[in-house]
C-alpha cells in the first residue's frame, strides 16, 4: 500500500511503489527509497522540510506487551533536503552490519571477504575512523601493506589518538620497522 497527503501529483504514488519493488535491502532502506522516489515526482505539494522512518519489528507476544522493537528510527526535522540527511543517517546506522560482519568474517580467516564487507561500511560511513583503523588491519593480516597503510593513514587523520592503538596491534607487527610507518606514528 503506498499512499500520502497533499501529493503533487498519482505519479508520486506510482514513484514509490516502483522504488519499493525495484531496491534490494532492508525494509528501512526499501522504505527510504520508496520516499526518494515520490520526491522525485514532486512528492508533497506543499514541498518538503522533514522526513521520518520508523521500523518495528514486534515482540514475541505484541498483545500482551503493548510495546515493538524498533530497529530503525530516523527524524529529520528540518533541513533543505530531508531525504539526503535520512539516507545519511540510515548508512551511519547500516555501516554497522556490516563492520559486524567483516569482524566475524576476519575471525572466520575469510580475510578477503571481511575486507570487501569494510570497503561497504566505509563507502556508508566514510567519517567514521575506526572502519578505516579496521580495514587497515585486516589488510595488514593479509600481508597488502600499501592498502594497510591508506586506511591506517585515514583513521590517523581522523583520530590522531589512535596512534596508542597502532603501536600496539599485532596486526602491524611486519610494518613497524618500515620508514613510512615510523614517520605515521611519529616515531
Amino acid at each position: 500500500s503506498v499512499q500520502g497527503n497533499t501529493l503533487a501529483s498519482p505519479e508520486v504514488l506510482k514513484a514509490m511503489a516502483a522504488a519499493w519493488e525495484s531496491t534490494k535491502g532492508t525494509m528501512a532502506e526499501r522504505l527510504l527509497a520508496a520516499l526518494e522516489g515520490g520526491q522525485s515526482k514532486g512528492g508533497d505539494s506543499r514541498g518538503m522540510q522533514a522526513g521520518g522512518l520508523i521500523v518495528v519489528q514486534p515482540v514475541a507476544d505484541l498483545a500482551a506487551s503493548l510495546q515493538a522493537d524498533r530497529v530503525v528510527d530516523i527524524r529529520v526535522d528540518d533541513a533543505e533536503d530531508p531525504f539526503k540527511e535520512m539516507r545519511r543517517i540510515l548508512n551511519v546506522r547500516m555501516s554497522g552490519n556490516h563492520t559486524t560482519a567483516a569482524a566475524q568474517l576476519a575471525k572466520d580467516g575469510k580475510l578477503a571477504e571481511a575486507i570487501a564487507e569494510q570497503k561497504v561500511a566505509l563507502q556508508m560511513n566514510p567519517k567514521n575512523e575506526q572502519i578505516n583503523y579496521m580495514l587497515a588491519v585486516y589488510y595488514a593480516q593479509t600481508g597488502n601493506t600499501k592498502d594497510a597503510m591508506t586506511a591506517l593513514t585515514a583513521a590517523l587523520k581522523k583520530q590522531p589518538r589512535l596512534k596508542m592503538d597502532v603501536v600496539e596491534e599485532p596486526a602491524f607487527d611486519k610494518m613497524k620497522n618500515s620508514a613510512d610507518f615510523k614517520k605515521l606514528i611519529g616515531q
